[in-house]
């Protein structure tokens, strides 16, 4: 139900043409005129009624309409009539005149469709209405899709391009689209849409016309609808409806999901069809659902007439037990009783989008809050109003932008963690430190294969003050580094904590330090709730219930990159306060937390840090070199390597690159059968379909067992991360990632353990028999006990999956001998380098080339093998932005100062003066250079006067040259003017800081 946007024109194998969208369009209006005309026949005997459907039914007031922004282009809500749509694709105005430069023929994009769908229960009853309501609700359809393009409009998503070669981007002042609405799927079920077709030509701010620059449009589509939605919910709340959050859209309250169901077959056509194409990232997902929405359409024409639709219509609601009477009355009655939410909208999309992040964008804030509008009414309006007061109020605080320009936006509380993080580590240096220089030397000695980067990591430890921050590259060796970091605090008397965001990492810190593994979240939630206290025990024993670490402590916290900001930042305040020492170690370029922010980042921009950065891991040279180059942020190049190595596979099938990677995985593992191998995915979709793949290709061949359990667990992913509940098929021999930790009564779970499944018996809460690959011990478990308490409908859900693939993100920190990585269209810098970096000896690489290729299309770019290639090795490209917002500050020093984010050091401001300087210098330098070249042109034109024969004529009047000292006089007086003017305009503004929008 998300809005689509697709051109029409431009070439491309995806793309309809322009003349073939104007002639449907055309047909549609055809149509529309035709069905209106004969239900004003049909009309019933009563006069009155009569004539109010004729009107209704009158061809001059179609549904379909003209949209325009300012009524400059067309007049907005004016009717569409024939041969318009196609003049207007074809670059023509409404009164004739030509809007746009022609162009080749066929390669000119003559508009984009963006169609806004409606939510199925809101077909459903749409379907079971009566005339008269029917139409309103279609109205409300125009309607909405109008305030779409609207608020489209009003962010400055309509630009049209000016300048030389229209290099420059200007908001238009006015842009045009045809709204189509219509009510049927192509399968002749009840599916409300719009066919909003933005004509490729606006109006500039001064009056001349031209083509859109169309980026923008692209990239607040989603935002669009859910502007479409959170209106067409107002307008049907405004009906006596109630409406429901429904993920990202909305559902009517009281409408039967059986019935939803039914008629969604178009859907369920495409999906079976796209699951059946195996794992996928987003963009290939999109791409293999127009694949299948093509092949799997109907055309429009073959649809059975109004009447027969109806007839089937109602066989369907009888089929289930309904009638449209009793459909209406149950969404009247949950009507009655629903009630809205008590937060605003404002506040609730604030609240979830800053629950994964520490910024949000303008994009975003507004495509979540016109979410969190659709369950609480006022349409797009209300979502203009939320945005307005949260920025007014102070709440949000509008920090920098992007490297693409978006304006950022953050909160005082999400600053002042930050803050409070930071300055509870930098103001801790000059600290002394718990490890003594000569048990540092001698952790040292003991070590001799130590290199000089992994020495200097242990010097920076036992040096720095209380806070320590230690950096190396995948594959340096910082966990054996940390080793000897570990001996010398031991052998100068303090305890050490080992500490991991993971229970797999904790384990992976264990093993290699010698200490017990503990997650970094639980070690804080232990000392807030006094079950972990520093200090020495009291004279008189243990409490019951409460450990004491006592006064020497060291916090060793591996994997800090992809802690949470909360969680360091708690720590470091409970440190602080109790003396105790911390040292940070991880990889600022790795993945970082799914929680807001990159602690890791925020803190080392403000410590010393020790890096290793020599890359041990990989046996051979060139994979070093490429490991260094991820390091880096030059994942692009280090992926050029890999591919001039042929360790990346360009599939072309139509599974989306799913079975080329289980092909890699299954040789692997015949040709290295006592080898450790790694299969990886970016996308929790991406690794259920290769689980799925691998079990099916392992029970072919007999190695799972044949009696299957099929139980109902909780995997990872869903909506907002939450996971979400599916059918699992156990087999003796699967391989499980058990999501529950369970350490009382002698057992060693601990969440994201790998398992073998032994046994499972057949009952209700059935128990599985496993063995543990962290531990080797063989465990029995009954399924409920891996639920933690969740319950669905009633029933506890255990949290576990298939572990025959992980995800990129959950192998962080994982080393094994060979990796296979399923890449899909693209990884990011990040996941790329990750992914790349776990083997000890090869890995491959799966490119989803087909998808790759028809994107490309879709561009209207020529898919070439090298430019598919190139397309992939793009999408790893680091980002420049930054993840905490302290990042989008203009001047951080004095904000750690202040508390101010908006404060400005003198240093700040005087650079604004000299800024000022410079550029009244500029310009007096330009207006000499204009007074030089004018004068060069008088001289010019006096001596060609000379030269000429005098002619007879009028007298003229004798132009009297200029000097050169009053030329140069009159340049300095105007720039040192505009030098005072300049400095006098921007005195206060310079005493007072910088003028940000608050």
């Amino acid at each position: 139900m998300a809005a689509s946007l697709k051109k029409l024109g431009g070439g491309g194998s995806s793309a309809p043409g322009a003349g073939n969208a104007a002639e449907y369009y055309e047909a549609e209006l055809r149509q529309m005129d035709a069905a209106r005309r004969e239900e004003a026949r049909t009309a019933p005997a009563d006069p009155a009624r009569a004539v109010d459907d004729y009107l209704a039914a009158d061809p001059s007031a179609p549904l379909a309409r003209w949209w325009s922004a300012s009524d400059k282009l067309a007049s907005n809500g004016a009717p569409l009539h024939s041969g318009q749509l196609r003049a207007a694709l074809d670059g023509q105005g409404l009164a004739g005149r030509r809007l746009v430069q022609d162009t080749a023929q066929g390669n000119r994009v003559g508009a984009w469709d963006l169609t806004f769908s409606a939510p199925k229960s809101v077909s459903a009853l749409w379907a079971t209405a009566d005339a008269p309501t029917r139409r309103a609700i279609m109205e409300d359809m125009a309607q909405s899709a109008s305030a779409a393009l609207r608020s489209l409009y009003e962010v400055g998503a309509f630009q049209t391009r000016t300048g030389k070669g229209g290099a420059t981007h200007e908001p238009a002042a006015d842009a045009m689209a045809a709204l189509f609405p219509q009510a049927t799927s192509r399968e002749g079920q009840p599916q409300l849409h719009v066919h909003s077709v933005i004509v490729n030509a606006a109006m500039r701010q001064n009056g001349t016309t031209g083509a859109i620059h169309s980026p923008p449009l692209y990239a607040w589509k989603t935002a669009a609808g859910a502007t479409f939605r959170a209106e067409l919910a107002h307008r049907l709340q405004l009906r006596g409806l109630a409406v429901e959050r429904d993920g990202q859209s909305f559902a009517v309250a009281g409408v039967s999901r059986d019935l939803c169901r039914a008629w969604s077959a178009r859907r369920g056509q495409i999906e079976a069809e796209v699951a059946g194409a195996g794992a996928m990232d987003g963009k290939a997902r999109r791409l293999a659902k127009e694949r299948a929405a093509q092949r799997t359409r109907n055309r429009k024409e073959a649809l059975p007439r109004d009447a027969d639709l109806e007839r089937q219509w109602s066989a369907d609601l009888a089929e289930l037990g309904l009638s449209p009477e009793g459909v209406w009355k149950s969404a009247r009655e949950a009507a009655r009783q629903h009630q809205r939410p008590d937060m605003p909208a404002g506040d609730a999309a604030l609240a979830e989008a800053l629950e994964r992040q520490s910024v949000i964008g303008e994009r975003a804030l507004r495509r979540m809050v016109a979410e969190a509008a659709q369950a609480r009414g006022g349409g797009a309006a209300a979502v203009t109003a939320e945005v307005d007061r949260l920025r007014a109020g102070g709440v949000l605080l509008a920090l920098g932008r992007t490297q693409a320009g978006e304006q950022v936006y953050s909160t005082r509380a999400v600053l002042d963690r930050e803050r409070g993080m930071i300055l509870d580590a930098a103001e801790r240096q000059g600290e002394g430190s718990l490890i003594r220089r000569d048990a540092a030397e001698g952790a040292i000695a003991a070590r001799p294969s130590l290199t000089e980067e992994q020495r200097a990591a242990v010097r920076h430890v036992a040096g720095a003050g209380g806070v320590s921050i230690v950096e190396g590259v995948a594959g340096s060796g910082k966990s054996y580094a940390l080793g000897a970091v570990v001996e010398a605090a031991q052998a100068s008397g303090a305890r050490v904590v080992a500490l991991a965001p993971s229970w797999n990492a904790a384990h992976v810190l264990a093993q290699d330090t010698g200490l017990p593994p503990r997650t970094l979240q639980g070690f804080v939630q232990d000392v807030e709730a006094g079950r972990l206290r520093f200090g020495p025990a009291p004279a008189g024993g243990e409490p019951r219930g409460v450990a004491h670490l006592g006064n020497r402590v060291l916090l060793l916290v591996d994997e800090a990159g992809m802690a949470s900001s909360g969680d360091v930042a708690r720590l470091l305040r409970h440190a602080r306060q109790a003396g105790a020492q911390v040292a940070l170690i991880g990889d600022r370029a790795q993945l970082r937390s799914v929680e807001p922010g990159n602690a890791l980042a925020a803190v080392a921009a403000s410590l010393p840090v020790a890096r290793m950065e020599e890359v041990r891991r990989q046996a051979a040279a060139w994979q070093r070199q490429a490991s260094r180059a991820f390091a880096t942020g030059n994942s692009p190049e280090a992926l050029a390597i890999y591919d001039a190595r042929r360790r990346i596979v360009w599939d072309q099938g139509e599974d989306g690159g799913i079975g080329r990677t289980v092909d890699a995985w299954a040789a692997n593992r015949a040709a290295h059968p006592d080898a450790s191998r790694l299969l990886l995915a970016s996308t929790n979709e991406a690794v259920h379909r290769l689980n799925a793949e691998v079990r099916a290709r392992l029970i072919a061949a007999g190695e799972l067992g044949a009696d299957p359990v099929t139980v109902r667990t909780r995997h990872t992913g869903g909506p907002r991360g939450e996971g979400e509940v599916r059918d699992m098929e156990l087999r003796a021999g699967d391989r499980l990632v058990i999501g529950a930790t369970l350490t009382k009564a002698g057992r060693d779970v601990t969440a994201g353990d790998l398992a073998t499944l032994r046994g499972i018996t057949r009952e209700r809460d059935p128990v599985l028999t496993m063995r543990v690959d962290r531990t080797g011990e063989e465990v029995a478990l009954r399924l409920s006990e891996l639920a933690k308490g969740r319950k669905v409908e009633g029933e506890p859900v255990p949290v576990l999956q298939h572990g025959f693939a992980r995800t990129i993100h959950r192998s962080q920190g994982a080393t094994a001998d060979f990796a296979i990585v399923h890449g899909g269209t693209g990884l990011d810098a990040s996941r790329a380098y990750v992914a790349m970096t776990r083997h000890r000896r090869d890995v491959v690489l799966v490119a989803d080339a087909r998808a790759l290729t028809e994107g490309l299309r879709a561009e209207g770019v020529r898919p070439t093998r090298e430019a598919v290639r190139d397309a992939f090795l793009r999408s790893a490209t680091a980002s420049r932005d930054g993840s905490n917002a302290s990042d989008f500050l203009r001047d951080r020093a004095a904000w750690l100062r202040t508390g101010d984010p908006f404060a400005v050091s003198a240093v700040q401001r005087e650079s604004r003066v000299q800024g000022i300087v410079r550029r009244a210098a500029q310009g007096v330098v330009r207006l000499r250079q204009a007074m030089t070249k004018r004068q060069r042109a008088a001289q010019e034109r006096q001596q060609a006067e000379e030269a000429a024969p005098k002619r007879q004529g009028p007298r003229e009047e004798a132009q009297q040259p200029m000097a050169p000292g009053d030329a140069w006089q009159r340049v300095a007086g105007i720039g040192a003017k505009a030098m005072a003017g300049a400095v006098k305009q921007q005195g206060p503004r310079l005493r007072q800081g910088p003028s940000m929008e608050r």
